[in-house]
Formats: structure tokens, sequence, C-alpha cells
């Protein structure tokens, strides 16, 4: 067990008093948990993980769920970041950045008309997703295991374009709400 700045949702417990001073903001449909941890952590709260406890956790049910969800965080994400003008997690924009570092060195490779940047790259991916695709073979052991690299891209993707849809999105009334092809595509929710 060890202290984390956050946890999702869907797998933590509150001891009841808490919601005597605070409540997750209805506002907030997508990256409620954040939101309220960022409040919480603010207010001189700490969280533990326990990685001995299992969860297991609503998967959407199409491909295109999928990335429509993973667009819906990013995006909420930028939202809720621009809401308290803080970075509330830190990582949230590494997505956006490494897609932007991605183009820049497709264009650099272009430009030097050889491929220098790009093999780099998609080596480390594949090294770090294969490391991810062999710790669910390890766990689970199925050959679906196999799938993990390219559920990582398109996660890391469709969140990274939603980060920046959310980082320039005008603000409103609905400022950290999903965008609005996320919500239909899976009519399961979270």
């Amino acid at each position: 067990m060890r202290f984390v700045d956050s946890v999702a949702a869907c797998n933590v417990c509150y001891d009841a008093s808490i919601f005597e001073r605070h409540r997750f903001d209805d506002e907030v449909n997508v990256g409620e948990d954040a939101e309220f941890h960022f409040r919480l952590a603010e207010a001189g709260y700490r969280f533990v993980f326990d990685p001995a406890t299992a969860v297991s956790h609503h998967l959407p049910s199409t491909f295109r769920a999928y990335r429509a969800k993973s667009r819906s965080y990013g995006y909420a994400m930028a939202r809720i970041q621009r809401r308290h003008r803080r970075v509330v997690r830190w990582y949230a924009a590494l997505p956006s950045l490494a897609i932007g570092g991605g183009l820049l060195a497709g264009l650099a490779d272009l430009r030097a008309r050889r491929l220098r940047y790009v093999p780099l790259l998609v080596a480390g991916f594949l090294l770090t997703t294969g490391y991810a695709a062999a710790q669910v073979y390890r766990d689970k052991r199925t050959p679906l295991a196999a799938l993990v690299p390219l559920l990582l891209g398109v996660q890391y993707l469709y969140y990274g374009v939603g980060f920046v849809e959310g980082t320039v999105a005008p603000d409103g009334p609905t400022a950290v709400r999903r965008p609005a092809d996320a919500g239909a595509a899976d009519s399961r929710g979270d």
C-alpha cells in the first residue's frame, strides 16, 4: 500500500464523513473523479492505493465507443484543468505532446527524405506497449493481450485529440461536458 495523488472513482472507497463537506460536481460528467480528488487533495486529504484490491470495470462494448470514451476523457481533463487554472494531473497533456512530437518527427523525416526519428518513436512505443501486453498476458493468460499495443495506441491518440479540443474549446456552461459523439457511442455509459 502506498500514498497516491488520485485514484479512479471506479475503485475507491470514501469515509462517509467526506460527503458532509464535499460533493461531486454535477456539472462534470466525465472526469468527475479527477476533479473531485483534486479538490479533496487541495483540502488536505490523502489517498492510499492497495494493489491487492481487485476491481472489475466496464469497458465500452464497441471500438467506436472505446474511441469516443478516450476522446471524452481527454476533453474533460483539459476542461477541468482550465476550470481550476492549474494542472490537475501532470501527465494529462502527454498524449497530445506525443502526437505533436510524432507529427514533427514525421515532418523532419520527410524534409530530410530519410527515416531517422519516426523509427525511434515507433520502437519506443512498441517496447512500452509490448511490456504492457506482456503484463496482461502474465495476469490473464489470454492471446488477446497481443491487442494491447493497438488499444493503447488508439486510446492515447483519441485522448490526445480530445485534450487539445478541450484546451481550445470556448468557455461556457458546458465547458466540462463530453464531446457530443461520446455519449451516443455507448448507451451503457461508464
